[in-house]
């Protein structure tokens, strides 16, 4: 029984070993990835953002009309032709930046705003939003309907803008001790909600506009200098 044992052990640390390292590589995203600000992910936004405009614009231009000497059937052809060179196009772009794998996080500064000693409600806002590429005819930003995250396209002093933002009513209602939140006030700078999502650029089913996913996973408020959770939601 002994001499199994001394074989076991040693196997199943290796075993958990293995798992880790396939667990790390299953999740490629970095830290830097997941603790992103506002204005990196705007970046990181308008670049995918420009690839793909380019690519939608160019891939449009090439089938925007019947040639003259092009039958229906030829023509019904070529566009099909265009449509995969330009998915291929844009799925080769997707595995480069390994957005089919990455998952990003973006800090959204928390304000707290009252404590309710009775209740143990804390009420807390959150101004804070990410600016996206806004909307053009051939190209749009979605994202899904879900609790908490969402996003609008405006106009302010005659620019279009649009926003991906925390939908609280109008703020958001947290239940903590009192302790955890005289602890959270005290280091209030680093309390945020992070918003972690991934980006769909996938074109498989496009129609007559490309269309950039922001797909949120979860939503978490937390203290980044003490690495603390205080609460988090599934979307």
């Amino acid at each position: 029984m002994k001499t199994r044992a001394r074989f076991f052990f040693p196997l199943l640390i290796i075993l958990l070993l293995i798992g880790e390292r396939r667990g790390l590589a299953q999740q490629p995203s970095s830290a830097e990835d997941l603790n992103m600000m506002p204005e990196q992910v705007t970046r990181l936004l308008k670049e995918h953002w420009t690839f793909l405009r380019d690519a939608t614009d160019a891939f449009l231009k090439t089938i925007e009309k019947k040639g003259d000497f092009e039958t229906t059937e030829e023509f019904a052809t070529r566009v099909s032709r265009e449509k995969g060179a330009y998915i291929a196009k844009v799925n080769a772009h997707i595995k480069e930046a390994k957005l089919d794998k990455r998952l990003f996080g973006v800090l959204l500064k928390a304000t707290l705003k009252s404590y309710d000693a009775d209740t143990r409600i804390y009420t807390v806002g959150c101004p804070t939003f990410v600016e996206l590429p806004y909307d053009i005819p051939t190209l749009v930003c979605q994202i899904p309907p879900n609790p908490y995250v969402a996003m609008d396209d405006t106009t302010q002093g005659g620019y279009r803008t649009s926003r991906m933002y925390l939908k609280f009513a109008p703020d958001f209602l947290w239940k903590a001790s009192r302790d955890v939140a005289m602890a959270a006030k005290q280091d209030e700078a680093s309390v945020y909600f992070k918003v972690r999502f991934r980006l769909d650029l996938s074109q498989s089913g496009f129609t007559d506009k490309a269309i950039i996913r922001i797909l949120p996973q979860d939503v978490l408020l937390v203290d980044q200098s003490k690495r603390l959770l205080y609460w988090n939601h599934r979307l």
